[in-house]
């Protein structure tokens, strides 16, 4: 196998719209990326819906094992928040099993480049409503990351949540902000923004990231420890692999 003939199978909600593109210019190396699109429930994401979304998951990634992806992204960010680590720990585990190959979540990859980036606190602006923002919260501080401030684009619905755009983030980052803030994080692998990281992080001065350029960048480090250097890792604009 060579870095030309890289596979990547993403599993996400069927909703997701951003993930596969992202990945895909992040990432070039992967010669095939394959979307596995997971059934979801009416509604935002709570509790007692999280259940359901993860045995769907689990499906989803078996029907797509014919495709012998090198890595899979377990794409839904919220899954990991309402989780918490050591639940979600387990069932990325067992991911993992039935993938026979690195299984990579959004969430862990959050805390990752966060600790790469060598910060303890950050600022989160979310797509999510209060009960997904708790579990940020509760996640974060498990991890012994602080929480410096958190805002929300309090969607109400899926529907509105698909409409943020660039612009929307960007502005809601500026308002969001503090002056003493570590890091920023945008959470939610919905999230449109790729393309105006470079200038908020040139702006602030200050490590800035979002769940797929963390996703990306967390799988970029699993392929590297098997060889296959991404040029991700080289990027100047994200936290040196430790």
């Amino acid at each position: 196998m060579t870095q030309s003939t890289l596979k990547a199978l993403i599993v996400t909600p069927e909703n997701s719209t951003m993930l596969e593109p992202e990945i895909r210019a992040l990432c070039p190396e992967f010669s095939d990326i394959r979307v596995g699109r997971v059934p979801r429930s009416p509604g935002m994401l709570t509790l007692d819906t999280l259940p359901i979304l993860e045995e769907r998951s689990l499906r989803v990634l078996e029907d797509n094992l014919s495709f012998e992806p090198d890595i899979v992204l377990f794409g839904c960010t919220v899954a990991g928040f309402l989780s918490g680590p050591e639940r979600h720990e387990a069932y990325v585990q067992r991911l993992r099993k039935v993938a026979g190959v690195d299984v990579v979540a959004v969430a862990p990859a959050m805390e990752q480049a966060l600790r790469a980036s060598r910060v303890n606190s950050t600022t989160v602006v979310t797509p999510y409503m209060d009960a997904a923002n708790n579990s940020l919260r509760r996640y974060l501080d498990a991890v012994g990351i602080e929480v410096e401030t958190l805002d929300s684009f309090y969607p109400g619905s899926i529907e509105n949540l698909m409409r943020i755009t660039e612009t929307d983030i960007l502005r809601k980052v500026n308002e969001t902000v503090l002056p003493h803030s570590k890091s920023v994080f945008i959470a939610c692998a919905q999230m449109p923004a790729m393309n105006i990281l470079p200038g908020i992080r040139k702006d602030l001065g200050i490590p800035v990231w979002s769940s797929i350029i963390a996703t990306a960048w967390a799988a970029a480090r699993s392929l590297d420890a098997q060889g296959h250097r991404l040029r991700i890792l080289d990027d100047p604009g994200y936290a040196p692999a430790q």
